[in-house]
């Protein structure tokens, strides 16, 4: 009875001892890819830092540029701006009263038509309106 159990133990053993090199090898595998991992992550931690940070200092140029931009436009737009290039540049003066045309706008709302033949029809059918 002794040697079948001391061949059932020493096979246990040597199973054992197998399993301890093998877990011990595959933690420390296990330990060395969470390690390199979190190294890795940790480094795309900063670089995407590091992009953001950049991204936020083009934004902020480019905001600087949009508002000069927008002083400039307001600038060139400026009534003043336009009346003085009209009359000192080109040589435009102000409308007299004979050059006016006043614009009357006939028609508005439903059944409106622009084509004048139409509307001068319909003036001529309807009563006066005034």
């Amino acid at each position: 009875m002794e040697n079948g159990f001391s061949s059932i133990s020493a096979g246990r053993l040597r199973k054992a001892r197998i399993f301890r090199k093998t877990g011990a090898f595959g933690v420390l595998v296990v330990l060395v890819v969470t390690a390199i991992a979190c190294v890795w992550m940790a480094n795309q931690v900063i670089t995407i830092g590091y992009e953001i940070e950049g991204l936020k200092k083009d934004k902020d140029a480019l905001a600087s540029v949009n508002r000069a931009l927008l002083i400039e436009r307001a600038s060139l737009t400026s009534p003043d701006r336009i009346d003085d290039i009209a009359r000192n540049s080109i040589g435009m003066r102000p409308a007299d009263d004979s050059q006016m045309v006043v614009v009357r706008v006939v028609g508005k709302g439903k059944g409106a038509s622009p084509d004048p033949a139409k509307r001068a029809e319909r003036s001529e059918a309807s009563p006066d309106r005034s």
